[in-house]
């Protein structure tokens, strides 16, 4: 993400605690001749938020973090913070339902399909820790109360996720089940069993309102 956005010509600034993934970076942005618009920055980003300045950025990206942290709503805020009034973000989280769905077509595991409807958190298949869950209302709260509007909603991964790899193995396979994930993200009743649920909100008021308003 950070390499398309530098590639449309905004300046980037790319926070991860892991150097060895701002490392991986570092290389492809080398490769695609796109470092000199990408600035580094090795540091926990509730932590980094509070480096910048008020009003820094005109977009902000926050995706697969919320599920590492302790306080999301803080990562939100400072997010909030950042942001230039009419300024955009973009927050990707785990959802919930999807999860249930995985458990029990993927996996076929009943038992976890229903742990999975009142569990807080999951064991994440890529990085071995526990991640954890949110449902729509969940991330629409915690933005509206840092003072961020909700723009879209959107389910990303609707069915791919439970379908078999080798159905997807070819290019036009995956075309068409791609076409078919853009439209069913946009539809609310699909969107919320979809793995991740991305939400784009703009900055609704400026944080002195903000402070006023809690």
């Amino acid at each position: 993400m950070s390499l398309r956005l530098a590639e449309l010509q905004f300046d980037v600034v790319l926070v991860d605690g892991s150097e060895e993934m701002l490392r991986a970076a570092s290389a492809e942005a080398e490769a695609r001749g796109m470092l000199g618009r990408i600035s580094l920055r090795c540091a926990e980003v509730k932590e980094q938020l509070k480096e910048f300045e008020p009003e820094f950025f005109d977009v902000v990206v926050c995706h697969n973090l919320l599920e590492f942290v302790a306080r999301p709503e803080e990562v939100i805020a400072g997010v909030a913070d950042v942001m230039r009034n009419g300024g955009l973000s973009s927050f990707l989280v785990r959802n919930r339902g999807g999860e249930v769905v995985k458990a029990a077509v993927k996996s076929r595991d009943v038992e976890l399909a229903r742990a999975a409807l009142s569990a807080e958190t999951v064991a994440d298949s890529l990085y071995g820790a526990r991640v954890a869950l949110f449902d729509g209302n969940q991330i629409a709260d915690m933005l509206r109360a840092a003072g961020l509007q909700v723009i879209a909603e959107f389910g990303v991964r609707v069915l791919s996720d439970y379908r078999d790899e080798k159905e997807l193995s070819t290019e036009e396979a995956y075309g068409r089940a791609f076409k078919l994930e853009l439209i069913l993200g946009t539809r609310t009743e699909f969107a919320r069993i979809a793995r991740y649920s991305q939400f784009i909100a703009g900055k609704s008021s400026t944080p002195e309102r903000r402070e006023e308003m809690q």
